[in-house]
C-alpha cells in the first residue's frame, strides 16, 4: 500500500499553521488583557491616589489657590479645604452616595476625611477635613450655619472646644487605640539650612507600633482639648514652658516667647503621621515639646497639655 505522503504533508502543514495562529491569538489576547489590567491598576482607586496622580500631572503647571468650605457634620460645623488640581470628569467617577444635600461621600474612602461638594453651579469640589469651628462669637456662628453645606435643622449646632479623640472618632472613625496601626514620627520641615538638616538627619524618623505606646498616645489625645482654627494663630502666643538638654542656658532661668532658637525647635517639634487599620492616614498633627501642645495647619492648637502627658509623649517620640 502506497501512502499519499504529499497529502499528509499538506495536512500537517495546515495543522501547524492553525496551531500557530491559535497560539498567536492567545498570546495577543493575553497581552491585551495584561495591558488593560495594568491600566486599571494604575488608575487611582481612592482620593489619596488621585491626589498623588494629580500632583505629578500638575507638578509644573499653575494650580488654583486653596479655598475653604463649611460642612455640617453631625452637630458641628467642620471647615474643609479644597483639594487642588482635580478634573471634573475624574470627580464624577469618585462620587459615592450622598451624605446630605450637596455633600457626597467619596468612592474608596470610608469616613469624612474627604468629601465632594456639589456647588450651586453644579461644579464638583473635592475637599479635605481641617478642623471643627470653635467660637463664642454669635455673628460667626450664624455665618457658619448659613454658609455650610448639608445644614440639618434637626441637629443643634455647637461651637465648643473638642478633644482630638472626638474629632478623630467623628471624622476618621477612630474609636480607640486598637484602630491605630502605626504612628510615624519625623522632624519638622521648616528652615532647612545645612546645620538644621544635619540635626534632622540625626533625629531621623521612627515608627511607633508598640501597643502600650499607642495606648498612651491615644489617652493623651483624649484629654487634648482643641481650640479650633483661628486667623490669629494661638500657637505663637502660647508660653514656652519646658526646657531640655538641647535648650540654651538662661541666666535667670526664665523663658520668653522670643528666646526659642531654630535648633531648639528642630529638636523639640515632631510631625505625626497616623495610619489606621482601614488604611486611612492622618497627617495634619504636630507636637511641640517646648510649648507642650499639639498643633497643626490652619491655626489649630490644643490647650497646654498636662506635664505628665508631655513627658509621656517625649518618651515615645525620643525627646530628651
Amino acid at each position: 500500500m502506497i501512502r499519499d505522503t504529499n497529502k499528509n504533508r499538506i495536512h500537517n502543514s495546515s495543522l501547524n499553521t492553525w496551531i500557530k495562529t491559535l497560539l498567536l491569538t492567545a498570546l495577543l489576547v493575553a497581552l491585551i488583557v495584561g495591558i488593560l489590567y495594568s491600566i486599571r491598576l494604575s488608575r487611582p482607586q481612592n482620593m489619596t491616589e488621585l491626589r498623588e496622580y494629580s500632583a505629578r500631572r500638575y507638578a509644573e503647571t499653575s494650580i488654583p489657590e486653596h479655598r475653604f468650605k463649611y460642612v455640617q457634620i453631625g452637630n458641628r460645623i467642620a471647615e474643609y479645604c479644597d483639594v487642588k488640581g482635580l478634573r471634573q470628569e475624574e470627580l464624577e467617577d469618585f462620587l459615592k452616595e450622598p451624605y446630605s444635600d450637596g455633600v457626597y461621600h467619596v468612592k474608596g474612602e470610608n469616613n469624612f476625611k474627604y468629601l465632594i461638594l456639589r456647588e450651586e453651579s453644579s461644579a464638583l469640589t473635592p475637599v479635605e477635613f481641617c478642623f471643627f469651628e470653635v467660637t463664642d462669637d454669635l455673628y460667626k456662628q450664624e455665618h457658619f450655619k448659613k454658609t455650610a453645606f448639608g445644614t440639618n435643622a434637626q441637629h443643634t449646632v455647637i461651637f465648643s472646644p473638642y478633644t482630638y479623640a472626638e474629632a478623630a472618632k467623628e471624622i476618621y472613625s477612630m474609636y480607640g487605640p486598637e484602630d491605630i496601626v502605626r504612628i510615624t514620627v519625623t522632624p519638622r520641615t521648616e528652615n532647612n539650612t545645612p546645620e538644621l538638616a544635619a540635626i534632622k538627619k540625626e533625629i531621623g524618623s521612627r515608627n511607633i507600633t508598640e501597643r502600650e505606646a499607642i495606648e498612651t498616645f491615644y489617652n493623651v489625645i483624649s484629654r487634648a482639648t482643641c481650640l479650633g482654627g483661628s486667623d490669629k494663630n494661638p500657637y505663637y502666643n502660647m508660653q514656652n514652658r519646658f526646657s531640655y538638654s538641647f535648650s540654651p542656658e538662661r541666666k535667670d532661668g526664665k523663658r520668653t516667647d522670643e528666646d526659642v532658637t531654630e535648633e531648639e525647635l528642630t529638636r523639640a517639634v515632631r510631625y505625626l503621621t497616623i495610619r489606621l487599620k482601614d488604611g486611612t492616614v492622618l497627617d495634619r498633627w504636630k507636637y511641640d515639646a517646648v510649648k507642650g501642645c499639639f498643633f497643626e495647619y490652619g491655626g489649630v492648637v490644643t490647650e497646654p497639655l498636662d506635664e505628665a502627658d508631655v513627658y509621656a509623649l517625649n518618651a515615645i517620640f525620643g525627646i530628651e
